[in-house]
């Protein structure tokens, strides 16, 4: 039997496979690539926060719908679980002092002066 934590990760591998149909659809209607990023975060890090009231806004304006974020919170245990899991799986660094991480293709960039240059300058070869 399965544990809980890996089963929520395959549903959340399973909703991101599924998720790609709509980005390569949009890809042919307006020729403009697309990406999609899964960022573990907990709200009470300072990095985090700042990344959602300060930096993913400017993003989100620059690339509208080209870039998608998931946000997995790790401060519940669900989203701990999640990142757990996906941490033995990917070589992820351990979630201790709540150092926000996203992956993105094969890529994965930890704290926030890694987020932003990797969304930020990198996004046009992410895509």
């Amino acid at each position: 039997m399965q544990s809980k934590p890996m089963s929520i990760f395959r549903v959340c591998l399973v909703f991101l496979a599924f998720g790609v149909l709509p980005i390569r659809a949009a890809q042919s209607e307006d020729s403009s690539p697309g990406v999609r990023a899964v960022l573990f975060f907990a709200p009470s890090a300072a990095q985090s926060r700042d990344f959602f009231a300060f930096y993913l806004p400017g993003l989100i304006e620059h690339w509208g719908p080209r870039l998608q974020v998931s946000g997995i919170d790790i401060s519940a245990e669900p989203g701990a679980g999640v990142y757990r899991a996906a941490a033995e799986r990917l070589t992820l660094p351990p979630a201790a002092d709540d150092t926000p991480v996203v992956l993105v293709g094969e890529r994965v960039l930890v704290g926030l002066p890694e987020i932003a240059g990797g969304l930020g300058d990198d996004f046009e070869r992410l895509a």
